[in-house]
C-alpha cells in the first residue's frame, strides 16, 4: 500500500511541478531530470536552486497530503553540485 502511495503522488507532484515550471515561464532554467520510486531530481541554474528546492518540497507534500488525505508526510530534499 505504501509503495502505490508513493508512485501515486510521485505522478501528482510531476505534473504539478511542470504546470508550476510552464506557468513561470522556467522550462529554459529549470529541467525535470529523473524519477525513480519516491524522488524525483531536477536540474536548474545556481542562482535558482533555493527557489526550486522550496516549490520542490512544497509540490511534493501537497501531492502526498492529496493521496493520502493528511499532512503527515515530510519531504526531505538537498542541493547538490551532481546527483
Amino acid at each position: 500500500m505504501i509503495q502505490g502511495c508513493n508512485a501515486d503522488f510521485c505522478k501528482i507532484a510531476l505534473i504539478m511541478l511542470r504546470k508550476w515550471i510552464n506557468k513561470n515561464g522556467l522550462r529554459d532554467k529549470v529541467h525535470l531530470y529523473l524519477q525513480l520510486h519516491d524522488e524525483i531530481t531536477l536540474t536548474c541554474h545556481k542562482d535558482m536552486s533555493e527557489i526550486v528546492l522550496a516549490k520542490t518540497v512544497e509540490i511534493m507534500e501537497s501531492a502526498a497530503s492529496l493521496v493520502l488525505k493528511n499532512t503527515l508526510l515530510k519531504v526531505d530534499a538537498e542541493i547538490s553540485e551532481t546527483w
